[in-house]
């Protein structure tokens, strides 16, 4: 009970009356205890810290960290020995900052998967925008994988929520969306203003190339039919004159 678990406590600390020899035997066990169990997880944990740490999305890591929590759990209760109701009040309470010291432990590690996840999700959903996917679809998908890989992450006995980083993913992809919808639409109207330009030109080309295929204009002497040596030398049959 919470009364008996303060009064151990207070007993500790120099409270209305002196803690008994065996009080005093049960918090030296219980803190050795503490210290040895949480130092065989902490084992762990750097293995879990040091694979994150490397960009490795851990498989399962919210079963492994229920797992490490009630292994830890598990041990230390195994070490509690039986007897008065403040030497159990001590231990229950050394048991509960065990639990806490190690989710202390393990949060960051989660927090780091977590954010692994979500850049693995982005990645996904670019590639899917380079290969021309439609922005939803590609959203869609990116967001499916990061709920399956982050769900499996969570260990169940904690509170722990990845909604943050989920609506940080969503929002990411939204922006992204957006603007390669109006890059897309800038390279259609760019597209169809060089069809034009295309158009154009080539109308103006046929145009040239119709005016050079018509026949060149007679020489003006030539119009009307052959003139003769006379209307050119003049009526006397001369140069202009000149005899």
């Amino acid at each position: 009970p919470a009364g008996v678990r303060r009064s151990a406590i207070n007993r500790l600390h120099g409270g209305a009356s002196e803690p008994s020899d065996s009080l005093l035997q049960a918090t030296f066990a219980s803190n050795a205890l503490y210290a040895s169990t949480l130092a065989e997880a902490a084992a762990e944990v750097s293995m879990l810290r040091k694979s994150v740490g490397a960009s490795e999305i851990v498989p399962n890591l919210g079963a492994k960290a229920d797992a490490l929590f009630s292994e830890a759990a598990d041990k230390f209760a195994a070490g509690t020995p039986a007897g008065e109701a403040d030497v159990m009040a001590l231990y229950k309470a050394k048991a509960e900052e065990l639990r806490g010291a190690l989710s202390t432990a393990v949060e960051p590690v989660f927090v780091a998967q977590i954010t692994l996840i979500k850049d693995a999700a982005l990645e996904s959903f670019k590639r899917g925008m380079i290969n021309e996917q439609d922005s939803g679809e590609a959203a869609t998908a990116a967001t499916a994988a990061f709920d399956s890989a982050a769900k499996t992450s969570v260990p169940p006995s904690t509170s722990w929520s990845v909604k943050a980083e989920r609506e940080s993913l969503v929002g990411v992809m939204q922006a992204i969306g957006a603007q390669a919808k109006k890059a897309a639409t800038a390279s259609r109207q760019a597209q169809q203003q060089l069809s034009t330009a295309m158009q154009f030109l080539q109308m103006l080309q046929q145009q040239m190339q119709a005016m050079q295929a018509r026949p060149p204009p007679a020489p003006l002497h030539m119009r009307g039919g052959v003139v003769g040596w006379g209307n050119i030398c003049g009526a006397g049959g001369g140069w202009g004159g000149v005899t």
